[in-house]
């Protein structure tokens, strides 16, 4: 079991650069995965496949890629679902953008989070970038 996980995170984390949601702190989805995985420090992490969120014991969340709305942790940390068409702040100016949005959106912190269906980029008055699920660079 700890080889799977080992091999999931990995695995997530290579997959997470072609995975669409993008934040000041990303959200990385393990691809083909249908749970969550949550480490000993508190980090979580949702599957692609999975149709809810989790809560670590630290106030970390995740949001699963079929899970359709947005979840605000206790420590005001946020998440938004691969099927959820819009972006929510929380109340510490965290800020995530659904799999389904087509645009960005700037908290009042500069905190940013672009949609998956956004084909632009962001970057913010404090200078936090984000890049939507759509974007390619163009290179010369």
């Amino acid at each position: 079991m700890k080889r799977f996980l080992i091999y999931a995170f990995f695995f997530g984390c290579l997959g997470a650069l072609l995975l669409a949601q993008t934040s000041a702190n990303s959200v990385w989805r393990i691809p083909g995965y249908s749970s969550y995985v949550e480490l000993s420090d508190g980090t979580v992490f949702c599957g692609e496949g999975y149709g809810s969120y989790h809560e670590s014991r630290t106030g970390n969340v995740c949001a699963g890629g079929q899970y359709g709305s947005y979840q605000e942790s206790r420590t005001g940390e946020v998440a938004c679902g691969g099927q959820y068409g819009s972006y929510q702040e929380s109340h510490t100016g965290k800020v995530c953008a659904g799999g389904q949005y087509g645009s960005y959106q700037e908290s009042r912190t500069g905190e940013v989070a672009c949609g998956g269906q956004y084909s632009g980029y962001h970057k913010s008055r404090t200078g936090k970038v984000c890049f939507g699920g759509l974007y390619r660079p163009a290179f010369n």
